[in-house]
């Protein structure tokens, strides 16, 4: 399936913002959507990559930004022994308390938001195609809406997700797993405010299906850049 071209003006974007002056588009899909391969074929057509999971596994590293304010609000029990974030026991505190989720996030995002706006300055320098943005949590974010140029989504039926998930991780049993993606956007939350939508549901070990999608999309962003006024 082509990507399904939504609407090229569905966010009023106020220039300047703290976004680099290219094409900023952000890349959303639920977990194992296949967003992370999306994203690779997109660097390899010419984006840059700025990927908010490895800025938030960095603020939650050993002696990351983010760990004295989280030890503070949950307590010691959840950093591991090396001074990360235990994330089973984050994991568990949030399935059993929603809220929980609400907390932490309140302590990380501003932290992703402000280390992922400097990253992109830097890589924007060597963006031909557009910088790109990694957000899982993208159909949920009021500040990144604001801030984007315009969003992909990766769309995958929820079995298939589950058959992948399982397949990688298989400690997750498929009730831990359905429970992760009830947590997350829905499909037609995340359509919603999807200016292309690329359906990677049926694929093989090439990604030629996906491929080929994203080859037309990155065709339609250069015309795109071809005709932005700078």
């Amino acid at each position: 399936m082509f990507p399904l071209l939504l609407n090229n003006h569905l966010r009023p974007v106020v220039r300047p913002n703290c976004l680099p002056n290219v094409l900023n588009i952000g890349l959303t899909g639920g977990i194992g959507s296949g967003k992370s391969v999306a994203a690779q074929l997109l660097v390899e057509q010419g984006a840059a990559l700025v990927d908010l999971d490895v800025i938030a596994h960095e603020l939650t590293a050993a002696n990351g930004k983010a760990m004295p304010s989280i030890e503070r609000v949950f307590g010691a029990h959840v950093v591991a022994k090396d001074g990360a974030l235990n994330r089973s026991v984050m994991r568990e505190l949030i399935f059993n308390d929603p809220s929980h989720k609400m907390q932490l996030e309140a302590i990380i995002h501003p932290l992703i938001l402000s280390t992922a706006v400097e990253l992109a300055h830097l890589k924007a320098k060597n963006a031909p195609l557009c910088v790109l943005y990694d957000i899982p949590l993208l159909a949920r974010s009021v500040e990144w809406l604001q801030l984007l140029d315009w969003i992909v989504v990766v769309d995958c039926v929820e079995d298939v997700r589950v058959q992948r998930i399982r397949a990688r991780s298989p400690l997750l049993t498929e009730e831990m797993i359905r429970r992760i993606i009830s947590s997350q956007a829905s499909a037609a939350e995340m359509k919603a405010i999807a200016n292309a939508v690329l359906d990677n549901t049926e694929n093989d070990v090439k990604h030629l299906q996906l491929k080929g999608q994203v080859n037309i999309l990155a065709g339609y962003i250069r015309r795109i850049n071809s005709s932005r006024i700078k």
